[in-house]
């Protein structure tokens, strides 16, 4: 444009070549193209042809009726020709006469005075019978009051007096229109052309009948094209053109049509919304909502913007039905449409939120909370939600604001009340816990819509968690015993309530709440470490062997030790020596400075009994040294090294353990390691002297 306004004709035609070439479907190039050639003749244009021109302008004026222009033009030509003046002055004054004729009836048609201007009409006809003017003026008169067959008869006797009067042939073919028919209209409007091709609004009058004769879109399109070659600075042309290949399907000549509407007219919003509806069916809903929200702020018409409302609601469905499915990132995919073509919709944002957090990306879903609320302020489940990402996350401060927030928001925001409880209770603070826990069980004997049995069970088995940690069994127990109620499938409250009943000392429904929760649910090593515990405290050492072998096999991270060593004990009470030293040993390191476990002399026993007498010696030395009144260790060391064959050096030692009476005669006497010592009368005068 630039290098055309500058004359530059031969710059102007490459860059408008590479325009088509870089957008083959668009119409604008190849008109600009043709433009430019027309400018670049008139450029070296002559006298004699610049008079040609304003003749042939002058004539198609005089067709128009367009009387005083046509003089002008008239003049113009005799300017470039002087020696043809003469020529033309009786047309001249024919014209003259012609406009002084009509113009005072044509101001009393457009004061309205239909009636009188007829009148006078009639009076001028029997003057003057050939006047084609004289019959248009009476027939829009006519049409007016709505007498459309007189209007129709004097249009058709103005075109026999002057076919080449282009008003006539304009205004007989709308009249055609207007009473339906179309054939004989679109053959008017095609007459019109014969004698003047550059009046757009004919090509577009022929399109739309095009349209309504048989759809024929194909023939209503080149008619556009045709007004397009003819002034391509005209949007609405490409504006409709777009519309008929858009309904064709073919949405790729559509975009390029509505593109060229906006580059003619920055401000034509429905050229943006038909472009964005073309990017849609072309898949490119991103692009598509790029378009839309510069067709909002141009002024879109509110029923085009629920359109582009309800095209976001299509994708917004989608979107939950995929996540529904499982395909979650589908189903973000799906929400990122729905969000790109209505950007100020908070619940589009909330839901991909939670598709994110779904997917424990609670950071991603943060970001789309923040941007929920900042769409709605107070939007109560975006508030909550990003203080469980937070709580996530493990930013238990932040967490505490937003559901403190919600609360404020909504006071009866029972999830909140809930999030609040479980924070406190991660952090420790279980009389902070038990509050926030009782107000949520409070609320939701209020609300119409109660939360799910399940959640309440989970609400008393962390309220039960609060008092266990506070040692209030009974209330623990309590709380445990209404969890399971709750939802009898709970396993850990169950556990919880066996674990509670194992602290009240009630061993037999511990055994029983924590083996049935074990039976459920078998993949927490802690659970089968408590229930070991209960099984040996009932000295059943077989049930708590294959506990703590389950929890051992659990524990891979080895966070819990002690089940080797308890496994191991489990089997040394059982008589299983080989099984219960590889335990002993394995654990020694990791319980041997515990004074509730004697490691040492129960190792010396273990090697005792497995005949190894120099081990057995090293462990009870081990206990020995660390206590020297250990009464035990003292019995052992005297026990291996009799068994060793050194009966004098054992009796000391036996002697002393005696003093501590840490060992009981029936123990001695069940001793079967010694049974042979017995009988020395060393050994039966210690017994007297100490038993």
């Amino acid at each position: 444009d630039e290098a055309l306004d500058g004359n530059n004709f031969t710059d102007a035609l490459k860059f408008y070549k590479e325009a088509k070439d870089m957008r083959p479907y668009d119409p604008l190039p190849a008109s600009k193209i043709n433009n430019t050639n027309k400018v670049k003749e008139r450029a070296t244009i002559t006298a004699d042809q610049l008079y040609e021109q304003y003749l042939y302008k002058a004539r198609l004026a005089e067709n128009k009726r367009e009387y005083q222009s046509a003089v002008g033009l008239y003049n113009d030509a005799i300017a470039q020709r002087p020696d043809k003046a003469a020529q033309y002055e009786a047309k001249k004054r024919e014209l003259t006469d012609k406009f002084r004729v009509t113009s005072e009836l044509d101001e009393k048609y457009k004061a309205g005075l239909y009636k009188e201007a007829i009148k006078e009409y009639d009076a001028a006809i029997k003057s003057n019978t050939i006047n084609s003017d004289l019959y248009l003026g009476r027939a829009k008169c006519y049409e007016k009051i709505n007498d459309f067959s007189r209007a129709l008869k004097d249009y058709n006797d103005s075109y026999e007096a002057d076919r080449n009067n282009l008003e006539t042939i304009q205004r007989r073919a709308a009249l055609y229109k207007r009473n339906g028919d179309y054939f004989k209209a679109l053959t008017d409007y095609r007459t019109y052309l014969t004698i003047n091709r550059e009046n757009i609004d004919i090509y577009e009058e022929m399109a739309d009948l095009s349209m309504l004769i048989n759809k024929n879109t194909d023939e209503a399109i080149k008619d556009l094209s045709d007004a397009i070659t003819v002034d391509p600075k005209i949007a609405r042309l490409y504006m409709k053109k777009g519309l008929l290949l858009f309904e064709k399907k073919d949405y790729h000549a559509a975009d390029n049509n509505f593109s060229s509407a906006i580059q003619l007219d920055s401000n034509n919003a429905p050229a943006y919304f038909n472009r964005g509806k073309s990017q849609l069916l072309l898949k490119n809903p991103v692009t598509a909502g790029v378009d839309f929200e510069l067709a909002r702020r141009k002024g879109l018409d509110a029923a085009d913007v629920r359109n582009i409302q309800a095209y976001a609601g299509a994708y917004f469905q989608r979107s939950n039905a995929k996540f529904n499915e499982g395909s979650k990132d589908s189903a973000i995919k799906l929400a990122d449409y729905a969000i790109a073509i209505n950007p100020v919709n908070s619940i589009y944002r909330y839901n991909r939120g939670e598709y994110y957090f779904s997917l424990y990306n609670y950071k991603e879903a943060i970001n789309n909370y923040d941007e929920a609320l900042a769409l709605d302020k107070n939007y109560v489940d975006a508030l909550y939600k990003r203080g469980l990402a937070w709580y996530n996350l493990g930013n238990h401060k932040t967490a505490i604001e937003n559901y403190t927030e919600a609360i404020k928001l909504n006071q009866q925001y029972f999830p909140a009340q809930k999030g609040l409880g479980d924070i406190y209770l991660a952090l420790r603070d279980y009389n902070s816990a038990i509050v926030n826990y009782e107000k949520y069980l409070q609320t939701i004997g209020t609300v119409k819509t109660a939360p799910g049995q399940n959640i309440i069970a989970d609400v008393y088995n962390a309220e039960g968690k609060s008092f266990f940690a506070m040692n209030h069994y009974d209330k623990a127990l309590t709380a445990f015993k209404t969890a399971v109620k709750k939802n009898p499938l709970m396993t850990e409250a169950l556990y919880n309530r066996g674990l509670t009943f194992y602290k009240t000392g009630e061993l037999k429904d511990a055994i029983e709440d924590m083996a049935k929760a074990v039976s459920l649910e078998d993949n927490h090593y802690l659970w089968f470490y408590n229930l070991g515990k209960a099984y040996l405290d009932k000295k059943d050492f077989q049930q708590a062997f294959s506990s703590y072998s389950s929890s051992i096999k659990l524990d891979t991270a080895l966070k819990i030790p002690d089940a080797i060593y308890y496994r191991g004990y489990s089997s040394y009470m059982l008589q299983n020596y080989s099984a219960a030293v590889v335990d002993y040993i394995k654990a020694y390191s990791f319980v041997q400075n515990k004074p509730e476990i004697p490691i040492n002399t129960e190792m010396g026993n273990i090697f005792l009994n497995l005949d190894k007498y120099d081990d057995a010696y090293d462990y009870y030395n081990r206990a020995y040294i660390k206590d020297s009144s250990n009464g035990i260790a003292l019995y052992g060391i005297g026990s291996a090294l009799f068994l060793k064959g050194k009966t004098g050096d054992a009796l000391p030692w036996f002697e002393k353990s005696f003093q501590t009476r840490a060992v009981t005669y029936d123990d001695i006497k069940k001793d079967k390691l010694i049974v042979t010592l017995r009988d020395d009368k060393r050994f039966k005068a210690l017994l007297k002297k100490y038993y």
